[in-house]
């Protein structure tokens, strides 16, 4: 008897990890931590380091100085802007269907504020999540 109910059990629980409804195969998470990491540079104004969160094969193909004085614009704008980490928040992150790419639904706090800003795309490179161009 006891062993039929960890057969059971197992039977039932088997399938949760495996068929992709387990929060392991969820990359929200990762993408948001990514995300938030991305924006608390931005907010440094360390355009440098950002670069490490940019698509390396968008990076290869542009050149790395190019994909930097991009990136210096961004932290420029959020320099004059005074956003501060707090200023940003995530709204929701849609992952498309075949787990390859992302968007970033994101509002930036203004005058009390918060005002919904351009979805922020990423993209899935050699296992790890960066901002697409």
């Amino acid at each position: 008897m006891k062993r039929q109910l960890v057969a059971l059990a197992v039977a039932w629980l088997l399938p949760l990890f495996f068929c992709g409804c387990g929060s392991a195969s969820d990359p929200s998470p990762t993408i948001r931590t990514r995300f938030q990491e991305f924006s608390r540079l931005v907010c440094q104004d360390d355009a440098e380091s950002c670069l490490k969160f940019a698509d390396p094969v968008y990076v290869r193909a542009q050149g790395a100085e190019k994909v930097k004085f991009q990136l210096k614009l961004l932290t420029g704008l959020f320099k004059l802007g005074k956003v501060t980490e707090a200023d940003v928040r995530i709204d929701q992150i849609v992952v498309a269907e075949n787990q390859q790419s992302a968007e970033i639904q994101f509002s930036l706090q203004s005058k009390g504020e918060w005002k919904s800003q351009k979805p922020s795309r990423w993209v899935l490179s050699d296992g790890q999540w960066y901002l697409a161009f």
